[in-house]
Order: C-alpha cells, then sequence, then structure tokens
C-alpha cells in the first residue's frame, strides 16, 4: 500500500451530501490526532506509573486502529458491511474507551497528590474534548446520508430498513435470514456479548445520572434503615457526578431539611485515611462493580487483620447516608436529645418548634424492642436513669439553685468550723482499714453502686480537698462559687451546662456533708453500740443516689452523644453556602457531622463544663470523645434515598 498514490480527497465538495462524507473523515483523523498528541501532556511525574503507561498504549492502540479504518473506509472506499459494523462497534466502544483510559494519567495524578488541580483540570479538559470527537462520529456513521454516501447502503436497503421497523413479521423473518447467513461467533457477538455490553452501559449511565442502589453500611439510620437494607437513591436531584471526576453537573434542588442523603464519605480525600482509595483499579472498578452488580458486590473492605475487629472483612464506609438536620443560614446544638436551632433572624428554638421541621433523633431504641438491633449503646435501666438526672438537673429554676448553692456551702463550712482538723485528717486515714469497709459494703451490699459512690467518687474527692486546704476554711469560702453568670444570649447547651455544674456542686456539697458526719462517729465504728443507720440515714440514700445519677449521666459517653456544643461556634456564624449538618437518627449509634470518634484519651484532657466558673470546685469531665464537627459539602452528595427495595418484608417508599 503506497500511501502517496491515495486521493485524499475522493468526493467533490460540491458533490450533493459531500458534508456528510467529509465531517466523520476529519471527525477520525482529529480523533487519532489528539489521541497522539495528548500522549504528550502527561505529566512526566508518573509516565512510569503502570496505569499511565497502560492509558499510553489505549492511545496508541486506538490511533493506529483509527488509521486503518481510515484507510480502508474513507481512501479505498471499501464498502463492505462487515467493514461498516465493525467500525461503528470501534467507533462506539472507543467514544467510552476515550473517556475512561485517556483519563487514568489524571486519576493517578489525584491518588498521588502529585500534579497541581489547575493540571488536573487541564488534563480533563483535554480528554473531554477527545472524546466529543468520536461521539459526534458515532452518530454521524450511524446516520442515513452517511451510510449512503460511503456506499455501504443503498437507497434500496435504507428503505428496507425502515418497512421492517414497521412490520413485525417482515422483522423477524429478516433477523432469522441475517442470523443464517452469519457464522457462530458473529452470532455470538451479535446477540449476546454487544447485547450484553450495551445493557451494562446503559445501566451504568443510569445509575450514573438519574439513580443509584446503595447498601446501607451501619445502624445510624435505625429504625427507617437495618444494616444492609439496599435503597434507591434519586442522584438527578442534586446533581449527579461527572464520572471518574469529583465534579458534579448542577442541582436541580438542594438537600432540605429532614431529606436522607447519600454523600461520599469526605475521608476519601484524606491521604492518610484507611477510606481512601490506594489505587486507579480499586477507583474505577470499585463503583463499576457496585453499580452493575446492584450494590451487591463491594471490593472496598477492610483487611482481615484491620486493628478494629468489627470491622474486619466489612465493606468501608465510603458512601454513608444520614438525615439533613441544619443547612445554609443556620446553627445548632443538642441538649438532651433535642436540637436547637437559631438564625440571624431568629433567637434558639427547638427543632420540632419551627414550622415544616421535626425532631427526628430516634432515642429510646434498644435491642429488646428491636431484635434486629446488632449494636445499642443505651439500655432501658440506663435510659430510665438519664430520665432521673435530667429530671434532677431540671427540677429548679436558676434562683432556686443558686439558693441551693449558697445553702449547702453554707451548711458544709459551718460544720467545717466545729470539727478539729487534724482529728479529721486522721479519721481519714482510718477508711482505709479493711474492717471499716467490710462493714460499709455488708450494709451496702444491696446497692454496690452506693458503696463504689461512696467511696471513690466521695472519700476521695473529700480527702482531696481537705488535703490541699491545709485547714484552711478560706480555701471552701473561695473555692465554691455560688455565682451562675447566665446572659439570655448563651445557646441552649451553655445554659444547661451551667445548670448541670451548679447542681453537681450541690450535691458534692451534700456528700461532703455526709461524709463529716461519719468521720465524726468513725471511733466507735467497731465498737458493739455502733449503729450504721445513725450514718446512713433516709437523706443519706437519697442524696448519694442522685449524686450517683449525676455524676453517671456526666462522666460517660451518652453525655455526649445526647448534648453537643454550639456549631458553628461564634455570634456571627452559621453554616455556609452549599454545606449541611448531617446527623443519624439513631443518635446513640451514629458516626455522623457531630464527631470524629471515641476518644481514649490518653492526656486526660478536661472539659470545663461552666466556662465562666473556674473555681476549685467547678465540675470538669474527662473528654471521652472528639467532638470535631463539620458539615458535608455538596460536593459530596450523592442523592436522596427514595425506597427501600430489598429486603422484600422492607419494601417501602421514604
Amino acid at each position: 500500500m503506497n500511501i502517496l498514490n491515495k486521493n485524499f480527497f475522493p468526493i467533490k465538495s460540491e458533490t450533493k451530501n459531500s458534508n456528510y462524507f467529509y465531517i466523520p473523515y476529519f471527525l477520525l483523523l482529529i480523533w487519532i490526532f489528539l489521541s497522539v498528541i495528548s500522549i504528550g501532556f502527561i505529566s512526566l511525574k508518573n509516565i512510569f506509573n503502570g496505569y499511565v503507561i497502560f492509558s499510553i498504549a489505549m492511545r496508541l492502540t486506538i490511533s493506529i486502529i483509527g488509521l486503518y479504518f481510515f484507510n480502508r473506509i474513507f481512501l479505498d472506499r471499501k464498502n463492505d458491511k462487515t467493514i461498516y459494523n465493525i467500525f461503528k462497534a470501534f467507533v462506539g466502544y472507543g467514544f467510552i474507551f476515550t473517556y475512561v483510559f485517556y483519563s487514568l494519567p489524571r486519576l493517578v495524578g489525584e491518588l498521588l497528590g502529585n500534579v497541581s488541580e489547575t493540571k488536573l483540570i487541564s488534563d480533563y479538559v483535554l480528554v473531554l474534548i477527545i472524546t466529543v470527537f468520536p461521539a459526534i462520529l458515532y452518530l454521524f456513521i450511524r446516520s442515513q446520508k452517511t451510510r449512503l454516501i460511503l456506499g455501504f447502503f443503498t437507497q434500496k436497503e435504507i428503505d428496507f430498513e425502515k418497512k421492517i421497523k414497521k412490520d413485525k413479521e417482515l422483522k423477524k423473518i429478516e433477523t432469522k435470514k441475517i442470523k443464517s447467513e452469519r457464522n457462530f461467533l458473529v452470532n455470538l457477538w451479535y446477540e449476546w456479548i454487544d447485547v450484553i455490553i450495551q445493557a451494562v452501559i446503559i445501566a451504568l449511565l443510569i445509575q450514573q445520572f438519574i439513580f443509584q442502589m446503595y447498601q446501607i453500611p451501619s445502624e445510624s439510620m435505625v429504625p427507617t434503615f437495618l444494616v444492609k437494607d439496599r435503597v434507591v437513591v434519586n442522584k438527578m436531584i442534586y446533581g449527579p457526578h461527572i464520572p471518574l471526576t469529583d465534579w458534579k453537573l448542577p442541582a436541580i434542588f438542594k438537600p432540605k431539611i429532614g431529606d436522607i442523603v447519600v454523600f461520599e464519605n469526605p475521608e476519601m480525600d484524606n491521604p492518610d485515611s484507611d477510606i481512601k482509595y490506594k489505587n486507579v483499579f480499586t477507583r474505577i472498578f470499585h463503583q463499576f462493580l457496585y453499580m452493575i452488580t446492584v450494590s451487591v458486590v463491594d471490593i472496598e473492605k477492610y483487611p482481615k487483620d484491620y486493628p478494629i475487629p468489627e470491622k474486619r472483612g466489612q465493606p468501608k464506609e465510603k458512601f454513608i447516608v444520614k438525615r439533613c438536620i441544619a443547612k445554609e443560614g443556620e446553627k445548632i446544638c443538642l441538649v438532651n436529645d433535642k436540637v436547637y436551632k437559631k438564625t440571624k433572624d431568629s433567637d434558639w428554638k427547638l427543632m420540632s418548634e419551627i414550622k415544616g421541621q421535626k425532631e427526628y433523633g430516634k432515642v429510646n431504641l434498644n435491642r429488646v424492642d428491636y431484635p434486629k438491633l446488632l449494636n445499642q449503646l443505651i439500655t432501658k435501666d440506663e435510659r430510665e436513669n438519664l430520665n432521673k438526672a435530667q429530671g434532677i438537673f431540671e427540677k429548679d429554676s436558676i434562683d432556686t439553685l443558686k439558693k441551693r448553692l449558697r445553702n449547702e456551702k453554707s451548711k458544709f463550712i459551718n460544720s467545717l468550723k466545729s470539727i478539729n482538723y487534724d482529728i479529721l485528717m486522721n479519721n481519714l486515714k482510718k477508711v482505709d482499714d479493711e474492717v471499716i469497709q467490710n462493714k460499709i459494703f455488708n450494709y451496702l451490699n444491696d446497692n454496690n453502686y452506693l458503696y463504689v459512690t461512696f467511696y471513690y467518687s466521695g472519700v476521695r474527692s473529700f480527702e482531696e480537698h481537705l488535703s490541699n486546704s491545709k485547714g484552711n476554711l478560706n480555701y471552701f469560702e473561695k473555692g465554691i462559687s455560688t455565682k451562675i453568670i447566665l446572659d439570655e444570649s448563651l445557646n441552649p447547651y451553655k445554659k444547661y451546662m451551667k445548670r448541670v455544674n451548679a447542681v453537681y456542686k450541690i450535691y458534692e456539697l451534700k456528700l461532703f456533708q455526709h461524709l463529716l458526719n461519719f468521720f465524726i462517729n468513725i471511733d466507735y465504728i467497731n465498737s458493739s453500740q455502733f449503729n450504721l443507720e445513725k450514718v446512713f440515714t433516709n437523706d443519706f440514700f437519697i442524696d448519694i443516689e442522685n449524686y450517683f445519677l449525676i455524676e453517671n449521666y456526666t462522666e460517660g459517653y451518652l453525655f455526649y452523644f445526647r448534648n453537643f456544643p454550639e456549631y458553628p461556634k461564634g455570634n456571627n456564624e452559621y453554616i455556609k453556602k452549599d454545606e449541611y449538618f448531617l446527623m443519624g437518627d439513631n443518635r446513640y449509634n451514629s458516626h455522623d457531622c457531630r464527631f470524629n470518634g471515641i476518644n481514649n484519651n490518653e492526656n486526660n484532657d478536661m472539659i470545663q463544663l461552666d466556662e465562666d466558673d473556674n473555681s476549685i470546685f467547678s465540675k470538669k469531665l474527662l473528654r471521652l470523645v472528639d467532638w470535631a464537627p463539620n458539615t458535608i459539602k455538596m460536593k459530596y452528595v450523592l442523592g436522596k434515598a427514595e425506597i427501600i427495595f430489598y429486603p422484600f418484608d422492607r419494601i417501602k417508599k421514604l
């Protein structure tokens, strides 16, 4: 073949419909030309990466095959229908291959983080431009006029095609005839392989742009969703993602309060996260397999030796489902499981009292009532105790709390004045005597938690404060603040924490008062005349039980799950545009926008309940969780959950 002797313009431009020859002619040439020169735009930093090398090989392969068809179809004018069908398949699949495989260098740069954002954008634009040419070419080579002018079909054959489409019987006869003329491999391609591939492509396009199926990974949305429920998610409504990018098409609507939102885990952008894709293969094929198998196959799972046992072998949380609680222009806080909200134009209100909104939190879930629950942090007994503690904190007004606090402080200091400090400290040492401990324990053995509270929360704290005072009552006079600085502009969380701090001090002083009475009488505890009931009175049991309730309430994980400080912080700070605060309905079992996770707190970091109370007796809590509030940006939002479609006994519209 001597290409120099070819007639490169075999059809005169004035020939009727010549544009249907030369437009696909130049589209193919430009596709080939851009495929080759695009190799020069690949970043040299990753040129030896296996995926980049494969991308270069695909560009060269497509270019060589394209040149072959250019020569056979446009120069040699081979009007064989077999050639036409193969060329059409090459262009159709080449359009997809161009977009996917030419994108590999950009995906490698994204994953390795060694290519600038500007370079990534320019690479994508170049790939998009190249992809346009085979896409338009495919439309042209399927057109009647192009097929006519290229000589693949006659007008009579095209008219016969139109007739077949209208006549079902004739279509059956013609289909049978065509099948009989093909060999086995050709029939296998047209009857099975090509049909399946096209069905897969259509399914992927539908799931990428219109709706997709997702599997629920956790129990954060119980009872709305259970683990492994599969849901249909509307992706069009919030703007679908452009394939193989982090960019989105414009949204038709924005998430509303109460919408159940599916979003990509932002940790996927964190290079140190276990959630992040580790290579280009999983970046492409994880979502491909997840879509095509309707969420059944998930190749991104935690390894069998993962440090957290319950996650071993489980799918990574790449797609998360939560409910939209707050949006642009709002701020929130939680107090006793209730969401409070504020805007620039309104003061703090319960979410349930805002028109068109309601409280979505499910806080009474337990395995007794919901047997399908896998994990739950709260039991019915714990809920009952929480309610009792809450009742103690909310019982009195702020003015009454101030009065009670002043009275307890005065009573305790007056009692200290009547006791010799040295004798008191000496008696304190006797509390470690095994005989005394056994007598107390035997008396309180029906209420072991009272014994623990009395000994470890009470005696140890009492002893510490007395030692620090060195007998100087001024330590307690200054160290026990009775002020509760309450500004009405404070958010509900801060107001409540001031109340908690005051109540805690009241009951700690009550406990100390009981301890004083106990240590005054400790000398005759071993005598036959000693009666423990004279020390452990009814008031003692009531006060110690209340102290236990409020201590248990404030010093456990549940305190943090049901109380959350103002977010965003600052008087003039509100959630920004196109950002959303999302939370699970199952509030005690939801890793959501409130938390970064459980904190082992090896540094013993403390949280001061009342920021205005710097006195010695001000209550401080061990920080048991990482409060790391954040919003979810619109770019991570995938869609709105609409329907549960599996298991079949749970099918319902949301």
